[in-house]
C-alpha cells in the first residue's frame, strides 16, 4: 500500500462521506473476492488489481476513486469514479463540475486511455427515477451505436433523450470553453456510466447484499468472524486510507486481515454463476418496481422488494449441483449435464419473487413432471416452471415435452400440475395457450396433437387405451405465461395480489 504527503481529503474539501466510504468498501470486497463491478463491459474476465482513493496528487481530476483492473490480454483498464450522494442529472453546478473533471481527464493522455478506461458517476438514490433511467439509457445507447450519426438519430427519435443529451452537451461545452462537435461528444459519452447505490439508506439493500456475500464466504470455510465484523473492519481501513490518499490492493488487505485469505483465496473460491446472473438481472427488476411511472401500489412495492431479498438469499445459498439438476428440467429444450447454460436464471429469480409474495415455503426440484414444490398450511403442491431457450411457441413446447414425458411415464397424466412458461412466443392468438391471457383454459392435449401436430395419430401414442385413440387419458394442459404472473403487480393492493397469486398457483 502506498501513501502520499498530500494533505488529507478533508483539508482539501474532498472529505469522504459515509456514503463514499461504503461504496469504496464494496469495491474492496469485490477486489479481494474476485467479484465483478456493476459495469457490463467489466463483468467477464476482469479482476480488480488495486483501488486508489483521493488521487488528486496523481494529477487526476476525477479523484474520489480510481479502480484499476488486472491486465486482460495485455491491456489495463480503469474506472475513474466521482461519488456524489446527492446529485441531480440536470443542468446544475454540481453536475457540471463532475463533467468538467471527466472532460479534463478525458483529454489528458497521461491519465486517461479513451479506448480502455471509463468514467462513473456514483450517486445515492435518485431523486427522479425517470431521469436516472433515461440517463442510463442514453449513455448505453451511445455505446451501442456504430457512429455519432447513428447516435444522433436515436436521440432525436426519443423525446426523453433530447433534453438529457443537451444537458451533457452544455456541460461539456462549459468544460471545454467552446463548442463541441457531435463526434467528440459521442466519443466522450460512450465512456460515461451512472450507477446508483442506496448506502445512504438506513435499510440499505446494497449493504445487505454485500454482507450476505461475505457471510456465504464465511460459511464455506466455517470462519469465526462475522460478516458484519469483516465489513466494519474493511470500512475502517478504507476510511483511514482515504484520509491518507492511499492505494489498496488485495495483498495489503490480507496482510492486515490474514483470516480473510482463506475466505477469498482465488484458488479456493469459485464464482457463483447463479449469483452473477441474478446480480445482473435484479438491477433492472428493482428499477422497474420502484419507478415513479410504474403506478404500483406502495404496499405491493414494499412486498416485492422484501420478497426479492428473501428469494435472493435462498437461491444463492443452494448448492450448485442442485441448481444444475433443476436447470435441466427448467430449460427447454432439455439439455445434458455437459451443456449447462445459465440462461433464464434471472427470469427464474423474478418469477420466484412473485411466488414468494404468497408462498414462502417453496423448493426447487428436478423431477420430470414438476420442478417446484410449494407447501402452504401443511399441504403440498407442485408446478412445472419452463424457460424457452429458443423462444418457441406454447404448442411447440408442449408437443416436445409431451412426447418426451410420455415415453418415460406412459399412461400418466403429466399435465396434472400447472406449467408456468417464460420467454415463449405468443405473437399469434391461436398459439397462446395461457389460461389467463390466451385460449388455454381446460385445453386437452389431444387438441394439441390434432390442431398443431397436423395428424390424427402420432406413433408414440398409438397404444393409448381409448376408443379411436382419442388420447383423453393424456389429460388437459394447465398453463400460465410468466408475463401474467408479473402483471399481478398492477393489483390494487397486497391482498388482491396474494389472492390472485393463490388462484394461479394453487387454484380456486
Amino acid at each position: 500500500m502506498s501513501t502520499s504527503t498530500t494533505p488529507s481529503p478533508v483539508s482539501t474539501g474532498a472529505g469522504g462521506t459515509t456514503f463514499e466510504h461504503k461504496v469504496q468498501t464494496e469495491f474492496v470486497c469485490l477486489m479481494i473476492s474476485g467479484g465483478k463491478a456493476r459495469i457490463e463491459r467489466f463483468e467477464d474476465g476482469y479482476l480488480i488489481d488495486n483501488i486508489s482513493f483521493q488521487a488528486r496528487y496523481r494529477n487526476v481530476e476525477t479523484d474520489d476513486m480510481v479502480v484499476t483492473f488486472k491486465p486482460k490480454n495485455g491491456i489495463t483498464s480503469r474506472i475513474f469514479a466521482q461519488m456524489k450522494l446527492k446529485i441531480r442529472l440536470t443542468n446544475n453546478t454540481l453536475f457540471n463540475e463532475v463533467i468538467k473533471g471527466f472532460w479534463g481527464d478525458y483529454n489528458n493522455v497521461a491519465v486517461f486511455n479513451k479506448v480502455n478506461d471509463v468514467f462513473a458517476i456514483i450517486m445515492g438514490e435518485p431523486t427522479s427515477m425517470d431521469i436516472y433511467n433515461n440517463t442510463t439509457y442514453l449513455l448505453d445507447r451511445a455505446r451501442r451505436c456504430i457512429d455519432h450519426v447513428d447516435f444522433l438519430q436515436k436521440v432525436t427519435a426519443y423525446n426523453n433523450m433530447t433534453e438529457l443529451f443537451n444537458t451533457f452537451k452544455n456541460a461539456v461545452e462549459e468544460a471545454k470553453g467552446s463548442s463541441v462537435s457531435d463526434q467528440e461528444l459521442w466519443g466522450f459519452l460512450k465512456g460515461v456510466y451512472v450507477i446508483s447505490y442506496d448506502y445512504n439508506s438506513d435499510v440499505s439493500r446494497d449493504k445487505r447484499n454485500i454482507i450476505q456475500f461475505l457471510d456465504t464466504a464465511k460459511r464455506r470455510v466455517q470462519g469465526l468472524e462475522s460478516a458484519s465484523s469483516v465489513w466494519n473492519n474493511l470500512l475502517a481501513r478504507v476510511i483511514d486510507d482515504n484520509f491518507k490518499a492511499g492505494v489498496i490492493n488485495s495483498d495489503f488487505v490480507f496482510e492486515k486481515y490474514p483470516s480473510l485469505i482463506e475466505w477469498f483465496d482465488p484458488n479456493l473460491t469459485e464464482i457463483n454463476p447463479i449469483k452473477h446472473a441474478i446480480d445482473k438481472y435484479k438491477i433492472g427488476m428493482e428499477e422497474t418496481i420502484l419507478s415513479e411511472t410504474s403506478n404500483i401500489d406502495e404496499g405491493i412495492k414494499t412486498l416485492l422488494i422484501q420478497s426479492m431479498e428473501e428469494v435472493y438469499t435462498k437461491l444463492v445459498s443452494i448448492d450448485l449441483d442442485s441448481i444444475k439438476k433443476f436447470l435441466k428440467m427448467y430449460q427447454h429444450p432439455r439439455g445434458s449435464d455437459s451443456n449447462i447454460s445459465y440462461d433464464g436464471v434471472g427470469e427464474l429469480y423474478e418469477l420466484l419473487t412473485y411466488i414468494n409474495c404468497k408462498i414462502k415455503n417453496w423448493s426447487i426440484q428436478s423431477y420430470d413432471i414438476a420442478n417446484l414444490q410449494l407447501i402452504e398450511e401443511g399441504k403440498s403442491g407442485w408446478l412445472q416452471l419452463i424457460y424457452s431457450m429458443r423462444k418457441n411457441t406454447f404448442p411447440m413446447i408442449i408437443m416436445d415435452l409431451g412426447i418426451n414425458l410420455y415415453e418415460k411415464t406412459p399412461y400418466k397424466n403429466y399435465f396434472d400440475h400447472r406449467w408456468i412458461i417464460e420467454n415463449a412466443n405468443t405473437d399469434l392468438d391461436n398459439e397462446n395457450l395461457c389460461e389467463i391471457c390466451g385460449i388455454g383454459y381446460d385445453f386437452p392435449f389431444s387438441k394439441i396433437l390434432i390442431d398443431y401436430g397436423k395428424v390424427r395419430k402420432i406413433g408414440v401414442f398409438d397404444d393409448v387405451p381409448k376408443d379411436e385413440n382419442s388420447y383423453l387419458d393424456l389429460g388437459s394442459i394447465k398453463i400460465c405465461c410468466a408475463k401474467c404472473i408479473r402483471k399481478l403487480r398492477e393489483s390494487e393492493n397486497v391482498q388482491i395480489l396474494q389472492d390472485s397469486l393463490r388462484g394461479v398457483l394453487i387454484g380456486d
